[in-house]
């Protein structure tokens, strides 16, 4: 078990849903009290180097909803490949605004992305943490917050 030393949330931050913003600047880096144990089960993944290119196929990943129907996961990791969008082609897809610093990335095939606050991979590198997404029956893109926007804030947290 790892205990928390401390969360920084970002300073913009206001957990606020409108038409307008969903959850923009929804991103926090907690520092761990140790390192973490690197092995079969915990490994590190590189941070981006870009955003992701428009279109292509990422992977989303964690233990949460099996469905969209709110039933519990049965404890099993499941994952799934997703086509990630950039903010202009989601906002086309959505009724409200998709903000720069985010990006969304609908199911292909897989369990439904539904872990909030879980991964989005491409190129082998985390590209999105899940930040909002609709429990619908709907194709309806899940929204991420684009790691590669806030990497100025994350440095400034692990390396002040």
């Amino acid at each position: 078990m790892h205990t928390i030393s401390r969360v920084v949330i970002h300073p913009s931050y206001t957990g606020t849903l409108s038409m307008r913003s969903i959850y923009e600047h929804n991103i926090a880096v907690v520092i761990l009290n140790e390192a973490i144990l690197l092995n079969t089960y915990q490994n590190r993944i590189a941070l981006p180097r870009n955003e992701p290119p428009n279109l292509v196929t990422g992977v989303t990943s964690g233990w949460g909803l099996n469905s969209y129907s709110l039933e519990q996961n049965p404890g099993e990791f499941a994952k799934s490949d997703v086509t990630i969008l950039n903010s202009f082609h989601c906002t086309q897809m959505l009724p409200f605004l998709v903000n720069n610093g985010q990006i969304c990335a609908i199911k292909t095939n897989g369990v439904s992305p539904t872990d909030v606050g879980g991964p989005l991979v491409y190129d082998q590198r985390v590209v999105g943490l899940l930040s909002y997404v609709r429990t619908s029956p709907r194709s309806d893109p899940g929204i991420y917050t684009s790691v590669h926007h806030y990497l100025d804030f994350i440095k400034s947290v692990i390396a002040p």
